[in-house]
């Protein structure tokens, strides 16, 4: 039997693109001769999170659809485009099977691989699945799911454990080394504060006004603020003139350091975020990106608010409303005594993966 032939996409954020190399990741251990080849979106940030990995890939000029004469056109064209260069993909790369992980890469990629008559595997992360997920379910040969959903798959949707976490989120040495390896002082607790890939305005504005309202609720933490492009240089000006140790960040793509030195974190509540801050075992502080009007990153963080590792805190958008709401559970946490008690909930629940079963289960197809 030839070696397995994969095709992986997903793309638009990091949320959407990591998974992928997760499973690519666990494929190419599996099964070392596999032939895997991830697509993305043509977005910056795609291109970031794809160069950090050391495995084929290929962006396409796929666009989320906008609600406008204009925007649809220019949806549909760029649909056109990405069918015709999955089914050249597919053709030239002998492909044998489709891996899909949402994002507006995926829709496309779906129906080209259709044309070109290759079987297809759809894989939900998110607890609310949108529209695109709940189509694409119904399109694809298979579907599965990383999480119980709120708005119903097709049918016989296979249920996994988890969210796939790539290798380089996972935390692989002691978090002293950890800390040391992002130049943190490796005998002092460690808050990592992450809007994911992109990083969040908010999140960045909310710590602007702890540092600024509540400095002493930072005494004997520091902070590691991934703080996304163009806000770094400022918030790193904000934490110096208040003298607190703070190592700031554009971008980080070894994660696992990240994780593997922090004690707590305060974090958007996507998929991914979720998945790698849950095997790490990181008491979290979930901020959940305020503009989706179904809410899924505050679903999606409901498991782990119900498990006790972590705590929500509702985004208000402006600092000032925010701020009453976040104060009371960052003190808890920062100076109280929850940190501890979401430390043994966390730990109950780290070191969970789904890649391994998600690469089995498309091994398994593909024979």
């Amino acid at each position: 039997m030839s070696a397995p032939r994969i095709l992986i996409a997903g793309g638009g954020s990091g949320g959407h693109v990591t998974p992928g190399i997760a499973v690519a990741e666990a494929l190419k251990t599996a099964s070392p001769d596999t032939h895997v080849h991830l697509v993305c979106s043509d977005r910056p940030i795609d291109a970031r999170v794809m160069d950090g990995c050391d495995l084929p890939w290929t962006p396409l000029p796929a666009v989320p659809i906008r609600k406008t004469p204009t925007g649809v056109a220019r949806c549909a064209i760029a649909t056109m485009r990405c069918m015709q260069r999955t089914r050249s993909m597919v053709r030239e790369q002998r492909i044998d099977l489709v891996l899909l992980h949402g994002g507006f890469v995926a829709g496309p990629v779906l129906l080209g691989a259709r044309r070109a008559g290759v079987p297809t595997v759809m894989v939900n992360l998110d607890v609310v699945p949108g529209r695109a997920n709940r189509l694409m379910s119904r399109l694809a040969t298979h579907c599965a799911t990383a999480v119980d959903t709120t708005r119903p798959l097709r049918a016989n949707c296979t249920r996994l454990q988890g969210v796939p976490v790539r290798a380089a989120a996972m935390p692989d040495d002691d978090k002293a080394t950890c800390a040391r390896s992002l130049g943190l002082q490796p005998d002092r607790r460690t808050l990592l504060v992450t809007g994911a890939s992109q990083g969040a305005r908010t999140l960045n504005d909310l710590m602007r006004h702890l540092v600024h309202h509540a400095p002493a609720m930072l005494d004997g933490w520091q902070v590691l603020h991934l703080a996304g492009h163009g806000e770094d240089d400022t918030l790193r000006d904000t934490y110096a003139q208040a003298n607190i140790a703070a190592t700031v960040l554009p971008y980080l793509d070894t994660m696992g350091l990240a994780w593997g030195a922090a004690d707590a974190c305060l974090s958007r509540a996507g998929a991914s975020s979720i998945a790698e801050a849950t095997y790490a075992g990181v008491p979290a502080v979930y901020l959940p990106y305020p503009w989706h009007r179904d809410k899924h990153q505050w679903h999606n963080a409901q498991e782990s608010v119900t498990s006790g590792r972590a705590v929500i805190v509702d985004d208000r958008i402006d600092p000032h409303a925010t701020w009453p709401h976040a104060l009371p559970v960052l003190e808890s946490i920062l100076q109280g005594d929850s940190l501890d008690t979401m430390q043994t909930a966390a730990d109950r629940t780290r070191g969970h993966d789904a890649a391994a079963a998600v690469a089995a289960m498309l091994l398994a197809l593909q024979r």
